[in-house]
C-alpha cells in the first residue's frame, strides 16, 4: 500500500499523533461541552495539523472533521477526521486514545489510518490491498464459539443511543464470555481487526468515529456490518449501527442482536 492518498494520510495521523502525546504528558488539559460529547484545545491543536496536511497536499478535496465547520461535501473525495477520539479517556488521564482518518471516494470508504501514539501502532488500509500494522499484514479473529467471544461495546453519546445500548446489552451479556470498552471507538475496531477482539458491537456509531476502523477491519478479512447484516455506511455526519466481528461468528451476532 503505497498510494499518495495513503502516505499523505501517514504523515497527518503521525504529526497529530505527536501532538497528542506532547499534550498528554503535560499538564491537565480542561475540556467544553459540545453537545452531548466534549472538545478540548487537544483535539482543535490536533485538527489543525490534519487539515494543513491534507489541505496542501489535495486543495480541491473537502475534510469532514468532528471539530471543523467545513459543511460542504459536494466533491468526489472527502476526508472524514476525528483527531483525538477517545477524548474522554484523555482528559481522564486514561491511556487509550487515537487519530482517525478515512478518505471517501463518491460516498464510498477507500482508505483508513489510525494511529496510536501511546503505543506507536500505526494501524493502515486502502481498499483491495489489505489491513497492516506497523507494516505488518493483519487478520481477525477465527473464532467460531460464540461463547468463548471477547467483545467490545460501545455507544453513542446520546440519550437516544444510551437507550438503545441497554436494551442490546442484556442478551449480548448473557451469551459471551466477556466485554471490554475502551472508551474510544476507532481504536476498538483497529483491535477487532488484528483479532484482539473478536467482535465490536456499537450502537449510534458516528461516521468520524468508525469509517476508518471499519475498512481496517473490512481489509483484515473481518465482517462489517449493521446490525441487519447490511452495509455499514452512514452519511456525512450521520451515524448507523455497526457491528464488527470474526467472519465465523458474524451471523451468530446478527441472530443474537435481532432476537432469534
Amino acid at each position: 500500500m503505497s498510494s499518495e492518498f495513503l502516505k499523505v494520510a501517514s504523515r497527518a495521523a503521525e504529526d497529530a499523533g505527536a501532538v497528542l502525546l506532547e499534550w498528554f504528558q503535560g499538564p491537565p488539559v480542561s475540556s467544553t461541552d459540545k453537545g452531548s460529547s466534549i472538545v478540548t484545545e487537544v483535539d482543535l491543536a490536533a485538527d489543525r495539523v490534519i487539515a494543513d496536511h491534507l489541505r496542501r497536499a489535495f486543495p480541491e478535496h473537502r475534510i469532514f472533521s468532528e471539530e471543523s465547520d467545513d459543511k460542504d461535501y459536494d466533491s468526489e473525495f472527502v476526508w472524514v477526521v476525528d483527531p483525538l477520539d477517545g477524548t474522554t479517556n484523555f482528559v481522564h488521564r486514561v491511556a487509550r486514545f487515537c487519530t482517525s482518518i478515512g478518505l471517501l471516494q463518491n460516498g464510498k470508504p477507500i482508505l483508513g489510518v489510525g494511529y496510536e501514539p501511546m503505543l506507536q501502532e500505526f494501524f493502515a488500509a486502502e481498499v483491495g490491498s489489505g489491513a497492516t500494522r506497523n507494516g505488518e499484514r493483519i487478520v481477525p479473529s477465527n473464532r467460531d464459539d460464540i461463547s468463548r467471544a471477547v467483545v467490545h461495546i460501545g455507544r453513542g453519546s446520546g440519550s437516544e443511543a444510551a437507550e438503545r445500548f441497554g436494551e442490546l446489552l442484556p442478551p449480548i451479556n448473557r451469551t459471551v464470555r466477556t466485554l471490554r470498552a475502551t472508551g474510544a471507538t476507532a481504536l476498538a475496531l483497529c483491535y477487532t481487526a488484528c483479532g484482539r477482539f473478536d467482535a465490536h458491537i456499537g450502537s449510534h456509531t458516528f461516521l468520524y468515529d468508525g469509517v476508518a476502523g471499519a475498512i481496517i477491519a473490512r481489509e483484515a478479512g473481518a465482517a462489517v456490518s449493521n446490525f441487519s447484516g447490511d452495509e455499514w455506511n452512514p452519511p456525512v455526519g450521520g451515524h448507523a449501527d455497526l457491528l464488527i466481528s470474526s467472519p465465523r461468528l458474524h451471523g451468530q451476532f446478527l441472530d443474537l442482536l435481532n432476537g432469534v
